[in-house]
């Protein structure tokens, strides 16, 4: 009780965890979300040695304040103080102003492209969400490299979807294995992949021997998968 005699809520962070919580999520949200709570052993390891002050080269950083990379902090604060930042323009492909900004920027860089056909979204995961969604139906199977993106399985696995892996190789250099692609198709059997990923995201950067599309597309027809 408190100093005026109520009773005070119970504090139940203070309650040790129930053995049957695991039963009772996995009866509670759906089989999507069954992948393992607990941290990894890379994920330990790296909690034990930054714990104790350990030098650490996290070479999958990729946020640009943590990373060391220069960026205009000055014209994004001057942006986002512009009066015009305080108005709610929803757009859901992105703000026509952002979209022709990035057409312009790719025009400039020799990659000419239609403000119409760039959709801006929040962040890399979001994109991959979207595409699953227009490729592949819930149950079919998307082919993913590996290494690669760390969150491949887990955004498939919410547009219920099954992840296939196929190994790229390094030679100094990361390069998509045509034979392990073929083999990969083959592995499906009778429930073909819908959608190829060819890019190894932040954890290898793109493949530098990116295959021809018509190569891709001669494997996947002699594999019989005939996919989208």
């Amino acid at each position: 009780m408190d100093s005026y005699g109520k009773t005070m809520p119970e504090d139940r962070s203070a309650r040790p965890a129930r053995p049957d919580a695991p039963r009772i999520l996995g009866a509670m949200f759906s089989r999507r979300l069954s992948w393992p709570q607990l941290p990894n052993r890379l994920a330990r390891v790296l909690e034990e040695k930054r714990a104790r002050g350990a030098a650490v080269l996290d070479l999958t950083e990729s946020n640009p304040t943590r990373a060391g990379l220069f960026y205009p902090a000055e014209a994004i604060a001057a942006a986002l103080a512009d009066p015009g930042a305080a108005i709610y323009e929803p757009a859901p492909r992105g703000l026509e102003a952002a979209r022709a900004a990035v057409a312009a920027c790719c025009a400039a860089r020799g990659r000419p492209v239609d403000p119409d056909r760039v959709v801006l979204t929040a962040g890399t995961s979001e994109a991959y969400g979207f595409l699953f969604k227009l490729l592949a139906d819930p149950g079919e199977v998307v082919l993913v490299p590996r290494p690669s993106y760390p969150l491949f399985e887990y955004l498939a696995a919410l547009e219920g979807l099954r992840v296939v892996t196929y190994p790229i190789a390094y030679d100094e250099r990361w390069s998509i294995d045509l034979e392990a692609l073929e083999r990969a198709f083959e592995s499906c059997g009778t429930a073909p992949p819908r959608a190829v990923v060819l890019v190894g995201g932040n954890t290898v950067g793109r493949p530098d021997r990116l295959l021809p599309g018509r190569r891709v597309r001669r494997a996947w027809r002699h594999s019989g998968s005939g996919g989208r």
